[in-house]
């Protein structure tokens, strides 16, 4: 039974290691997993590619590869002192260990299920020509490309809210793509000993050109169906079970439109699991879980909705890391609903979100969930409900951060509150919450003066609230934080629905969060 599915990024490890001035041993390799000793991980997803992969593939480029190059195209390269590069020669060659292998045994030895992840369609720094992260293939096989009958436009070639950035993902309805893509799983799978694969189609999700995604839908349910042969061979000659899971988009009326036909996934028991999780800009708490979970339970599919490590108010907005409360708020949320397990995305130590926020006065509720006090509740509370309802946690409203491309994102905020005869009406998920908790809602708003509580007419559940506190947040953002205090036995099923006016003095609403302890 799974609890915590912690995701590993392929070159997480072989970076910041090096970067941060730490010898690589194979004490260090191995003290990597040790350190996941003890908590609620049961299942740990190695990613092992991106456009390059980051073991010695036969069949996909590689950081090793990268190290030896002299030159891409005729344009001379020197990546030697890539940290990726330098710390993949030390490893495979300097050690002689294959760092996979070596994770494997160590998951073994603590009790912890080893997956590898393959990005099926990633495109980092897809709008450079020469980087580390750019394959030959990327760089040659333009007609492996999804968009071939046009060039993005100048100085857009960076632009994601204009979906150009995914121009040069692959196309799968090129044969030649998909027996590339098989042909490096079946390698990953005859080498590495796992208890499960992971497809993440997360990077990226456009896999067809503009037009064709839903002619896509059957190319690849047979995709994913060749890849389900496969791992049952192997398998069968292990004499084991190999878990086949697919990580997917956030919506799933967007996963379906994308060409991603999931119902006959699990109609066909091509899949044990699915995660559904939204790309990166920001975690998704209105996340659909209970509708997902009624379309896969007929199956028998696992289902886990995912969590990003950055929080985002709405498209264009700032972004943040997760704090420890705001992290146990949204996995509390998922769980409550009926998510299978909890599944991580990003939450990797010393990744770089050195970032908190600043909605609260209290420093240490303003910190990173990576700092690595934090990591550890969180990995040790994150994977069951009932060792979550003693936490502290807040609940955000957020957005739908990957739409297709005939949509753009849909945020509840920011909005404004003008008319003194009208209520905005907002929803909050926030699970379960045992009946002695202490619950305060809290909105982010700018105004042109400070307002009073004879300013507000607030409602939670239908139940009047009174302005509690105020306090300016930092200069950067120009908020002021109001919070109400929500009164006691209200009845909460999953979400609280508040309702917010002016009384006579307008403003506008850029933050909701409901703070329960």
């Amino acid at each position: 039974m799974k609890k915590i599915m912690f995701n590993e990024d392929w070159t997480h490890f072989l970076y910041n290691r090096i970067a941060r001035n730490i010898a690589i041993t194979r004490e260090e390799i191995e003290n990597f997993i040790y350190q996941y000793k003890d908590t609620q991980i049961t299942d740990f997803s190695m990613n092992v590619n991106a456009q390059i992969a980051s073991f010695p593939s036969k069949v996909m480029e590689n950081f090793l590869d990268k190290y030896y190059a002299v030159e891409e195209e005729g344009v001379p390269v020197d990546y030697k002192d890539n940290d990726i590069c330098r710390s993949m020669h030390i490893i495979y060659e300097k050690l002689g260990i294959d760092l996979y292998s070596c994770w494997i045994n160590a998951l073994r030895k603590i009790n912890i299920r080893p997956w590898i992840s393959v990005r099926m369609n990633d495109c980092h720094h897809n709008w450079q020509i020469h980087h580390v992260m750019i394959s030959e293939k990327s760089r040659t096989r333009k007609d492996w490309y999804r968009v071939k009958h046009r060039q993005p436009p100048v100085g857009m070639q960076r632009a994601n809210e204009d979906f150009y950035y995914w121009d040069k993902c692959f196309d799968y309805a090129n044969p030649e793509v998909r027996n590339y893509m098989l042909d490096f799983i079946s390698e990953v799978l005859e080498r590495y000993d796992i208890d499960g694969l992971e497809l993440d189609f997360t990077r990226e999700l456009p896999s067809f050109a503009i037009g064709y995604e839903a002619a896509g839908r059957e190319i690849m349910t047979n995709f994913v169906s060749s890849v389900k042969e496969m791992v049952d061979r192997i398998g069968k000659k292990r004499n084991k079970k190999i878990y086949l899971q697919t990580m997917i988009g956030a919506d799933p009326e967007t996963v379906y439109d994308w060409g991603y036909d999931f119902f006959a996934w699990a109609r066909k028991g091509l899949i044990d699991s699915l995660v559904a999780i939204p790309r990166w800009e920001t975690v998704y708490t209105e996340l659909p879980v209970r509708f997902w979970k009624e379309l896969l339970s007929p199956y028998k599919v696992e289902f886990a909705a995912g969590n990003q490590i950055l929080t985002c108010d709405y498209p264009g907005g700032k972004e943040s890391s997760s704090t420890l409360e705001t992290a146990l708020g949204t996995a509390c949320a998922y769980r409550s609903q009926g998510a299978d397990f909890t599944y991580l995305y990003n939450f990797m130590d010393y990744s770089g979100y050195e970032f908190g926020e600043k909605w609260f006065r209290d420093e240490k509720r303003n910190e990173t969930v990576i700092r690595p006090h934090n990591l550890s509740q969180m990995l040790k509370s994150s994977g069951e409900i009932s060792t979550m309802l003693n936490k502290r946690r807040r609940h955000l409203v957020s957005f739908n951060d990957f739409p297709n491309l005939w949509n753009k994102p849909v945020s509840r905020l920011p909005f404004e509150c003008n008319d003194t005869n009208v209520y905005q009406i907002i929803r909050v998920m926030v699970g379960e919450v045992p009946v002695d908790s202490n619950i305060k809602l809290m909105f982010g708003i700018r105004s042109s003066d400070l307002l009073e509580d004879s300013n507000f007419t607030v409602f939670v559940n239908t139940v009047k609230c009174r302005l509690s506190d105020v306090f300016c947040v930092d200069e950067e953002s120009g908020l002021t934080a109001y919070t109400f205090d929500v009164p006691d036995g209200i009845v909460i099923k999953d979400y609280i629905v508040a309702e917010i006016k002016n009384n006579n003095a307008p403003f506008t609403v850029e933050h909701i969060e409901a703070d329960i302890e």
